[in-house]
Protein backbone atom coordinates (compact mmCIF):
# COMPACT_ATOMS: atom_id res chain seq x y z
CA UNK A 1 0.00 0.00 0.00
CA UNK A 2 2.87 2.34 0.81
CA UNK A 3 4.24 1.84 -2.72
CA UNK A 4 0.89 2.79 -4.18
CA UNK A 5 0.75 5.95 -2.08
CA UNK A 6 4.33 6.91 -2.88
CA UNK A 7 3.75 6.57 -6.64
CA UNK A 8 0.46 8.45 -6.61
CA UNK A 9 0.70 11.74 -8.46
CA UNK A 10 -1.83 13.36 -6.11
CA UNK A 11 -0.44 12.27 -2.75
CA UNK A 12 -2.74 14.50 -0.73
CA UNK A 13 -5.80 12.44 -1.70
CA UNK A 14 -4.30 8.98 -2.10
CA UNK A 15 -5.94 7.73 1.10
CA UNK A 16 -9.34 8.79 -0.24
CA UNK A 17 -8.45 7.01 -3.43
CA UNK A 18 -7.50 3.58 -2.04
CA UNK A 19 -8.90 3.13 1.46
CA UNK A 20 -12.60 2.94 0.44
CA UNK A 21 -11.74 0.24 -2.10
CA UNK A 22 -9.72 -1.67 0.50
CA UNK A 23 -12.71 -1.48 2.86
CA UNK A 24 -15.20 -2.45 0.12
CA UNK A 25 -13.11 -5.45 -0.98
CA UNK A 26 -12.37 -6.54 2.58
CA UNK A 27 -16.05 -6.22 3.56
CA UNK A 28 -17.19 -8.25 0.54
CA UNK A 29 -14.63 -10.92 1.42
CA UNK A 30 -15.75 -10.93 5.06
CA UNK A 31 -19.36 -11.49 3.93
CA UNK A 32 -18.19 -14.40 1.79
CA UNK A 33 -16.10 -16.02 4.49
CA UNK A 34 -18.63 -15.56 7.31
CA UNK A 35 -22.00 -15.65 5.58
CA UNK A 36 -21.40 -17.25 2.18
CA UNK A 37 -22.76 -14.10 0.57
CA UNK A 38 -21.35 -12.18 -2.38
CA UNK A 39 -18.82 -14.70 -3.75
CA UNK A 40 -19.94 -17.97 -2.20
CA UNK A 41 -18.72 -20.22 0.61
CA UNK A 42 -14.96 -20.32 0.98
CA UNK A 43 -12.26 -20.04 3.62
CA UNK A 44 -8.77 -18.59 3.58
CA UNK A 45 -5.74 -20.55 4.70
CA UNK A 46 -2.86 -19.00 6.68
CA UNK A 47 -0.75 -18.88 3.48
CA UNK A 48 -1.60 -15.22 2.77
CA UNK A 49 -0.32 -14.00 6.13
CA UNK A 50 -1.92 -11.97 8.89
CA UNK A 51 -5.70 -12.06 8.96
CA UNK A 52 -8.29 -9.92 10.64
CA UNK A 53 -11.71 -11.50 11.15
CA UNK A 54 -10.48 -14.51 9.13
CA UNK A 55 -9.71 -12.42 6.03
CA UNK A 56 -6.04 -11.78 5.16
CA UNK A 57 -5.30 -8.06 5.21
CA UNK A 58 -3.49 -8.32 1.88
CA UNK A 59 -6.82 -9.17 0.23
CA UNK A 60 -8.23 -5.66 0.71
CA UNK A 61 -5.00 -4.16 -0.59
CA UNK A 62 -5.11 -6.44 -3.62
CA UNK A 63 -8.67 -5.30 -4.36
CA UNK A 64 -7.39 -1.70 -4.48
CA UNK A 65 -4.47 -2.72 -6.67
CA UNK A 66 -6.49 -4.81 -9.15
CA UNK A 67 -9.39 -2.37 -9.51
CA UNK A 68 -7.10 0.67 -9.76
CA UNK A 69 -4.91 -0.98 -12.37
CA UNK A 70 -7.89 -2.12 -14.42
CA UNK A 71 -9.40 1.35 -14.11
CA UNK A 72 -6.25 3.00 -15.47
CA UNK A 73 -6.21 0.55 -18.40
CA UNK A 74 -9.93 1.13 -19.14
CA UNK A 75 -9.54 4.89 -18.81
CA UNK A 76 -6.57 4.85 -21.17
CA UNK A 77 -8.33 2.71 -23.78
CA UNK A 78 -11.43 4.86 -23.93
CA UNK A 79 -10.25 8.36 -23.10
CA UNK A 80 -6.84 8.40 -24.77
CA UNK A 81 -7.16 5.93 -27.64
CA UNK A 82 -10.86 6.18 -28.54
CA UNK A 83 -11.28 9.82 -27.45
CA UNK A 84 -14.43 9.20 -25.43
CA UNK A 85 -15.04 9.78 -21.76
CA UNK A 86 -18.07 7.59 -21.17
CA UNK A 87 -18.23 6.88 -17.46
CA UNK A 88 -20.46 3.86 -17.96
CA UNK A 89 -18.15 2.24 -20.51
CA UNK A 90 -14.99 2.91 -18.48
CA UNK A 91 -16.54 1.66 -15.24
CA UNK A 92 -18.08 -1.45 -16.85
CA UNK A 93 -14.84 -2.34 -18.66
CA UNK A 94 -12.94 -1.97 -15.39
CA UNK A 95 -15.28 -4.55 -13.86
CA UNK A 96 -14.79 -6.87 -16.84
CA UNK A 97 -10.98 -6.62 -16.68
CA UNK A 98 -10.93 -7.17 -12.91
CA UNK A 99 -13.18 -10.22 -13.35
CA UNK A 100 -10.86 -11.58 -16.04
CA UNK A 101 -8.02 -11.15 -13.54
CA UNK A 102 -9.98 -13.17 -10.97
CA UNK A 103 -10.82 -15.82 -13.55
CA UNK A 104 -7.10 -16.42 -14.13
CA UNK A 105 -6.13 -16.07 -10.46
CA UNK A 106 -8.75 -18.40 -8.90
CA UNK A 107 -7.40 -21.77 -10.06
CA UNK A 108 -3.85 -20.78 -9.13
CA UNK A 109 -4.91 -19.56 -5.69
CA UNK A 110 -6.79 -22.79 -5.08
CA UNK A 111 -3.84 -24.87 -6.31
CA UNK A 112 -1.53 -23.14 -3.83
CA UNK A 113 -4.16 -23.30 -1.08
CA UNK A 114 -4.59 -19.55 -0.62
CA UNK A 115 -8.25 -20.36 -0.12
CA UNK A 116 -10.61 -23.27 -0.63
CA UNK A 117 -14.18 -23.28 -1.90
CA UNK A 118 -16.85 -25.31 -0.17
CA UNK A 119 -17.44 -28.36 -2.33
CA UNK A 120 -14.18 -27.72 -4.22
CA UNK A 121 -15.88 -25.81 -7.05
CA UNK A 122 -15.80 -22.08 -7.82
CA UNK A 123 -19.42 -20.94 -8.05
CA UNK A 124 -20.29 -19.06 -11.24
CA UNK A 125 -21.76 -16.21 -9.25
CA UNK A 126 -18.29 -15.58 -7.81
CA UNK A 127 -17.45 -14.00 -11.16
CA UNK A 128 -20.69 -12.05 -11.34
CA UNK A 129 -19.95 -10.75 -7.85
CA UNK A 130 -16.37 -9.90 -8.78
CA UNK A 131 -17.72 -7.83 -11.65
CA UNK A 132 -20.28 -6.10 -9.40
CA UNK A 133 -17.81 -5.24 -6.62
CA UNK A 134 -15.14 -4.14 -9.12
CA UNK A 135 -17.63 -2.02 -11.04
CA UNK A 136 -18.80 -0.35 -7.84
CA UNK A 137 -15.20 0.40 -6.88
CA UNK A 138 -14.52 1.72 -10.41
CA UNK A 139 -17.51 4.03 -10.13
CA UNK A 140 -15.91 5.44 -6.98
CA UNK A 141 -12.64 6.02 -8.84
CA UNK A 142 -14.43 7.71 -11.72
CA UNK A 143 -16.43 9.92 -9.35
CA UNK A 144 -13.24 11.16 -7.67
CA UNK A 145 -11.98 12.48 -11.02
CA UNK A 146 -8.37 12.07 -10.01
CA UNK A 147 -5.62 10.58 -12.08
CA UNK A 148 -4.66 7.20 -10.64
CA UNK A 149 -0.99 6.41 -10.80
CA UNK A 150 0.45 4.40 -13.65
CA UNK A 151 2.48 2.20 -11.29
CA UNK A 152 -0.61 0.12 -10.47
CA UNK A 153 -0.86 -0.91 -14.13
CA UNK A 154 2.60 -2.48 -13.99
CA UNK A 155 1.74 -4.31 -10.77
CA UNK A 156 -1.58 -5.63 -12.08
CA UNK A 157 -0.16 -6.67 -15.44
CA UNK A 158 2.76 -8.42 -13.70
CA UNK A 159 0.35 -10.23 -11.36
CA UNK A 160 -1.93 -11.21 -14.24
CA UNK A 161 0.87 -12.70 -16.32
CA UNK A 162 2.34 -14.42 -13.27
CA UNK A 163 -1.01 -16.10 -12.54
CA UNK A 164 -1.53 -16.89 -16.23
CA UNK A 165 1.91 -18.49 -16.50
CA UNK A 166 1.39 -20.57 -13.38
CA UNK A 167 -2.10 -21.55 -14.57
CA UNK A 168 -0.65 -22.83 -17.84
CA UNK A 169 1.97 -24.81 -15.91
CA UNK A 170 -0.48 -26.47 -13.51
CA UNK A 171 -3.07 -27.40 -16.15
Amino acid sequence: MALLFSWNEEKNISILFYIPIVILGFSAEWLGVHKGWVFGNYAYSPVLGFSFLEVPLIIGVNWALVVSGCFVISHYIFKKLLKTDSAIIIVVLTGVLATLFDFVMEPVAIHFKFWQWEGGEIPAYNYVSWWAVSTLAAAWLYKLKIKPNQFVVALVVAQFFFFLGVLLLIR
